[in-house]
This record gives structure tokens, C-alpha cells and sequence, in this order.
């Protein structure tokens, strides 16, 4: 079932069977603990929304005062998966507040992340070359550079691919992981 506790798996069962005598019981004897529950629900997702920014905003200063010169694009993706892990990890412990079971949610997030990670194999190469292209930054936008056999002045850069153009005006999108 989709609650923990007993209780509330007994009320919700009662109200599906009679919903129109029991909805009043049910609001009466059950309310005031489940709007309360409700809103430690909102008060948490509000708390976590605010510590997701501000942590991104802390991560991406620090990222910009530190001693390595590190691209915008890899500012930007820390902060923002810094951000949105913290409210995720936010998001589960509302739920879990609330008195949803998260046990089979976090199983199925397990399962689905592995899925699209087999799926997207291809992808999750490139973009993994991309962090560390990023990371380790060879070249940046602007450098003429030869890769994966082609030479052009690298006009884009992307977690998943660069773009050449080439000395007669080409335009190549060469994935990172040919990189």
C-alpha cells in the first residue's frame, strides 16, 4: 500500500468504501492531522527549493573566486546539479514526512535509472567526455584545433559535443566521446 501507517491505510480504505458518510468522519477525526501533515509537506518543499538555490548560487561563487579557470558551462552544470540534488534529497524527505512509503519510489528510480543509462549509452559516453573535456580543457572556443581526424576553429562547445567550423566554412558537430 501506499502508506506507512496503519491508520491511514484503514481511513483510506473506509473512505474509498463509503466515501460520502465517512468523508465527514474522516475530515473530523483525520483533518487536522493530515492538513498539518500537508503543510510540513509545503514547508519542507519551500525549505528545500530555498537551500537547492542557495547552494547553487554558493557552489558557482566559489567556483568563480577558486584558483582553477574553470568554463562557464562547467559552473553552470555543477551548480545546477548541486541544486537540483539538494531539492530532490528535499523532495523525498517531504514525501517521507507525509507519510508516504519512498522505499518503492527510490527502487523505482533505481530501475529506471539503469534502463535509460543502458539506453543512452552513446550519450552518457559523450557527455561524460564532456565533463572531462571540461574539466581538463584542452581547448576552448575560439582555438583552431584538430580532433577525431578533422581541423576548424572550435566555434561551441556542449557537454555532449563540439562544433568545428572548418577553414571553408563548415560547420561540424563532433561528438566528445570521438574526442
Amino acid at each position: 500500500m501506499l502508506f506507512r501507517s496503519k491508520e491511514l491505510q484503514e481511513g483510506f480504505r473506509a473512505f474509498l468504501d463509503d466515501p460520502s458518510g465517512t468523508a465527514k468522519d474522516w475530515l473530523m477525526d483525520d483533518g487536522p492531522r493530515i492538513g498539518g501533515r500537508i503543510a510540513l509537506f509545503l514547508l519542507l518543499l519551500f525549505l528545500a527549493r530555498l537551500l537547492s538555490r542557495f547552494a547553487g548560487r554558493v557552489v558557482r561563487r566559489g567556483l568563480d573566486r577558486s584558483a582553477k579557470n574553470a568554463s562557464e558551462l562547467l559552473k553552470t552544470f555543477i551548480g545546477n546539479s548541486i541544486s537540483k540534488v539538494i531539492f530532490f534529497v528535499g523532495f523525498v524527505v517531504a514525501l517521507q514526512n507525509l507519510g508516504i512509503d519512498i522505499a518503492p519510489l527510490l527502487a523505482g528510480i533505481g530501475v529506471l535509472g539503469f534502463v535509460v543509462g543502458f539506453a543512452l549509452q552513446d550519450t552518457l559516453g559523450n557527455f561524460a567526455a564532456g565533463i572531462m573535456l571540461l574539466m581538463y580543457r584542452p581547448y576552448d572556443v575560439g582555438d583552431f584545433v584538430e580532433v577525431a581526424g578533422r581541423e576548424g576553429s572550435v566555434s561551441a562547445m556542449t557537454l555532449v559535443s563540439t562544433t568545428l567550423m572548418t577553414p571553408d566554412n563548415q560547420r561540424l558537430t563532433i561528438p566528445n566521446g570521438s574526442i
